[in-house]
């Protein structure tokens, strides 16, 4: 049986158009995706223009894009959330953005880029307000002792509530930094944006200066208290110590003097926390602690006078001038019969 051979025009339609097919549409893609690579996180982290190593790239003014994931270390997702929380920074007036590089700067170098990256890009809540913060990631091209954390602040930018600069440093070395070593970039972020986002929100501003009544009070009350308790506990010792040894504990334990001495300092000391601490709530319990007290004493005197009955009342009887008569009982013991 004898094969046919394929002609010149039947080799190019089998072979020779297919492959130009294909590398026409090669060519058509390289020259459609040429102008950029897609990114998936378009709005969140923004790639700005090569630049060297010791220059700044530019950035818009009115820019509402807080991460800068340069180095490409960052998920979709945790760049959108560590997008999110710097946006309720910059609401609440703190300025702060992060920004990640790969370069081969040594650790002094990105101290010094994070702090012209600050000045040139003006993050500032306002015009000569110097209070913005820049977190910067730089990772080394080649040695990864050299990897850098970098928090460059602002003049004025700490201390925000409670977190002052002393704070700060001491969250980036215990917190951020050991995470950064093990390579977990992302979770170090997220300490330094969730800390500051804590004292931001959570930590109440501080409170008003003392006036000069105050500062008194201060110093006096906790010697107030020192006396009051002393006298208020030995007052009841001395006056059964006199007791007789076998039973001067005891009689000490049961005595009413004691229990009223532990209320009565109990009520000091909560005035005292009411002076010294500004408390409403101890005020309240010392003023009805005391009242209470006062009604308790004044119950407890009349529950014993209506349980006890009258003493006996000697009444003496007028004399007489031819004799002299033995003083009578108001209340006659009864007779006890001596017959058994």
């Amino acid at each position: 049986m004898t094969v046919p051979v394929p002609t010149t025009r039947a080799w190019r339609a089998i072979v020779v158009r297919p492959v130009m097919i294909v590398l026409l549409i090669g060519m058509l893609s390289g020259a459609l995706f040429a102008s950029g690579p897609i990114d998936a996180n378009a709005g969140v982290r923004t790639s700005l223009q090569a630049t060297p190593d010791d220059s700044i790239p530019p950035r818009a003014p009115e820019s509402t894009t807080f991460v800068y994931d340069e180095a490409r270390i960052l998920a979709s997702t945790e760049a959108e959330r560590h997008q999110f929380d710097l946006g309720r920074l910059w609401q609440a007036g703190i300025p702060t953005i992060i920004y990640t590089r790969r370069s081969n700067d040594s650790r002094e170098q990105a101290v010094a880029f994070a702090d012209r990256l600050r000045e040139e890009w003006a993050l500032e809540s306002s015009p000569g307000a110097d209070d913005g913060i820049v977190m910067l990631v730089s990772l080394h091209e080649s040695s990864r002792r050299e990897n850098a954390l970098v928090l460059s602040t602002g003049a004025h930018a700490l201390p925000i509530n409670q977190l002052t600069s002393e704070r700060f440093r001491d969250i980036r070395a215990r917190e951020m930094q050991p995470a950064f070593r093990r390579n977990e970039i992302n979770l170090a972020l997220s300490f330094g944006v969730r800390r500051m986002l804590y004292y931001e929100g959570y930590t109440p501003p501080d409170p008003p200066p003392l006036t000069d009544r105050q500062v008194t009070a201060r110093a006096l009350v906790p010697s107030a208290l020192l006396l009051a308790g002393t006298f208020a506990i030995g007052t009841p010792l001395i006056q059964r110590g006199r007791a007789p040894s076998k039973n001067r504990w005891g009689s000490i334990l049961r005595s009413r003097g004691l229990y009223r001495a532990g209320i009565v300092g109990f009520l000091t000391l909560a005035a005292g926390l009411a002076l010294y601490g500004r408390s409403g709530p101890w005020l309240v319990v010392s003023v009805l602690g005391g009242i209470v007290l006062m009604l308790g004493v004044r119950f407890a005197r009349a529950w014993r006078e209506w349980r006890q009955p009258e003493p006996a009342v000697l009444r003496v009887a007028p004399r007489s001038r031819r004799f002299r008569q033995p003083p009578v009982l108001a209340h006659r013991p009864p007779r006890v019969s001596r017959h058994v």
